[in-house]
């Protein structure tokens, strides 16, 4: 019984619950061959049922439930919250050291072969967190909880199954296979996960027009890679029908879920009347975020703005500044603007943008803010 297994427990060292867990696992590796049994999980009928009430008792397997088919919506939801519980239980007990009581809690779950454990035990021993390092072992489990349809197990199996695919990538179909089921069950990073396989190409040619339905879904979903693409695609009027009004609208989205990229591109799109009114200190608001957390492009713009005058403010120091920064990420943006002001610098000059590049860095101090700018005209 369960029980006696917890009480047991108790008495070993990590190494040797690692050990037992080592054979829990090639128990819960067995496959399912019962139709009867939900994708959830496989729980072993043990001789005492569970009453309705014992919802922490069916988790922790003292008691089952003989055919979890037939039971209640709302008793398998509450199953269903009471393993996350316990999972999280699992991860917060091993990442403070806990080893043995979060291998404890684990264990019954991995041996009734529940997906959701099989996964987290794939991450134990693929990163070796209280588990020792097994990398066969790991994507063995993945396989098992994503042949059971869990789908971040079917994502992350995916997901190795594309590693090293900057050449060749020949199991990029199984790959594509997994994601489209686990988009299907509704984990929308698959779904973006095949929007970016068919509008980049990764191991397949790329396809813009199979790519979109994905990006759609995605960005529906409130990705900001996905709404940042799509807001690209009306922008440019690839493979969507071209609107400036959706592309700032989808654009704006992704920046509100802090996409920095995005943000440059809004910031952009209002400082040029694009897709919306002119508002130029809504504009540079966008754009100093962006530039603040370090995006190349609007730092280029921001600084290349001060310089030129273009946003009725002089500020010429700042404006080397904001460049200087951008030339580690964007040097085809910032080179050729360095080029022209910086020669015209003293050395006084030069030692002082230095030191505001230092400051912008290291300190995030990185001047005045547009909306403290006076003179800014909307």
């Amino acid at each position: 019984m369960i029980v006696f297994l917890k009480r047991r427990f108790t008495r070993m060292g990590a190494g040797t619950i690692a050990a037992f867990l080592l054979g829990l696992t090639v128990l819960s590796l067995q496959p399912i061959t019962d139709s009867s049994q939900e994708s959830r999980g496989v729980f072993v009928a043990l001789e005492l049922p569970c009453d309705l009430g014992q919802v922490e008792d069916m988790v922790a397997q003292a008691c089952v439930l003989p055919k979890l088919k037939n039971t209640e919506p709302v008793l398998r939801a509450a199953m269903d919250d009471a393993v996350e519980a316990r999972l999280r239980r699992v991860v917060i007990l091993i990442k403070d050291g806990e080893i043995e009581g979060g291998l404890n809690l684990l264990a019954p779950l991995l041996k009734q072969g529940h997906p959701r454990a099989q996964f987290l035990a794939s991450e134990l021993y693929r990163r070796g967190d209280g588990l020792p390092q097994n990398q066969h072992l790991s994507l063995e489990l993945l396989k098992v909880a994503a042949s059971q349809h869990e789908p971040s197990s079917q994502f992350a199996l995916a997901k190795r199954l594309m590693e090293n695919c900057s050449n060749e990538c020949p199991k990029i179909m199984e790959a594509i296979t997994l994601l489209k089921a686990a988009s299907g069950a509704g984990y929308e990073k698959a779904t973006e996960a095949l929007a970016e396989i068919y509008y980049v190409g990764i191991g397949v040619a790329e396809d813009e027009q199979e790519a979109l339905p994905f990006i759609m879904k995605a960005a529906k979903a409130g990705l900001s890679a996905s709404q940042r693409v799509l807001a690209h695609l009306y922008s440019e009027g690839k493979v969507v029908e071209k609107s400036p009004e959706l592309a700032l609208k989808w654009n704006e989205k992704a920046a509100e879920n802090g996409d920095f990229r995005a943000m440059a591109r809004t910031g952009w799109m209002y400082i040029r009347g694009e897709g919306a009114d002119t508002d130029r200190v809504k504009g540079l608001g966008y754009l100093w975020i962006a530039a603040h957390a370090g995006d190349g492009p609007a730092q280029c713009f921001l600084g290349t703005g001060m310089l030129n005058d273009w946003f009725d403010i002089s500020d010429r120091l700042s404006g080397l500044m904001w460049l200087k920064m951008a030339a580690k990420k964007d040097k085809q943006c910032a080179e050729l603007v360095l080029q022209k002001h910086y020669s015209e610098l003293s050395p006084a000059e030069e030692a002082l943008t230095n030191r505001m590049v230092e400051h912008c860095s290291s300190r995030h101090e990185c001047g005045s803010k547009p909306w403290e700018w006076g003179s800014v005209r909307g």
